[in-house]
């Protein structure tokens, strides 16, 4: 792993280990299983994990009845992150991550496709919720520094409409978001999910 800020903050002060306190900031939700956010608050607090899951653990208590623990909790969730990610207005692709794998001495040694699947989709739907109320609390105070995304580059939705149509896709530059939604929905399932993601 590189952390993108230095690593005494991102694998120590910022880091969520168990069983350690530590002061935050945090968005506190009062939500239903829709995904409906009833109220919201923004509090300075001490947090303290109980339990740290890697993606597979959270995985294996979604897909299971075994009594794990937090299991009743990660099922809720997840049906919160699904509702959230149906009635997501933004484009949503399933894309393929490469893991590699490593000998004792760290060499690689194989190439692993990791799938996102609905443990990725659930830490993914509820730090975008917690992104958009932050964002609207920001903006209510008139403060924080944001960056706006652009319309796309005419030129590269014409180089993506030719290679959408070498795979016997249509995209319409009249109207390149509702279009571009529709394709995902289409290429869903297929070999070109992945590429055509990774050039969205």
């Amino acid at each position: 792993v590189i952390p993108m800020i230095p690593e005494r903050l991102s694998n120590g002060v910022c880091s969520l280990r168990p069983d350690e306190d530590k002061l935050t900031y945090s968005g506190i939700f009062v939500i239903n299983t829709k995904g409906h956010v009833r109220k919201s608050r923004i509090s300075k607090t001490i947090i303290h994990s109980d339990r740290r899951f890697t993606y597979e653990e959270a995985q294996h208590r979604i897909d299971n009845e075994d009594g794990s623990d937090y299991s009743k909790e990660i099922k809720i969730l997840n049906t919160i992150s699904q509702n959230l990610r149906k009635n997501r207005k933004s484009l949503i692709f399933n894309k393929s991550e490469v893991k590699f794998e490593l000998d004792h001495e760290f060499a690689p040694i194989g190439i692993l496709i990791k799938e996102s699947n609905e443990s990725h989709q659930l830490i993914e739907e509820l730090m975008l919720m917690a992104n958009k109320v932050v964002g609207e609390k920001l903006c209510e105070m008139n403060v924080g520094i944001y960056r706006v995304h652009d319309e796309p580059n005419f030129e590269k939705l014409m180089e993506l409409q030719s290679i959408c149509k070498m795979l016997g896709y249509t995209l319409n530059l009249n109207n390149p978001k509702k279009s571009l939604n529709e394709l995902s929905i289409k290429v869903k399932g297929t070999p070109y999910e992945n590429m055509l993601g990774m050039l969205i």
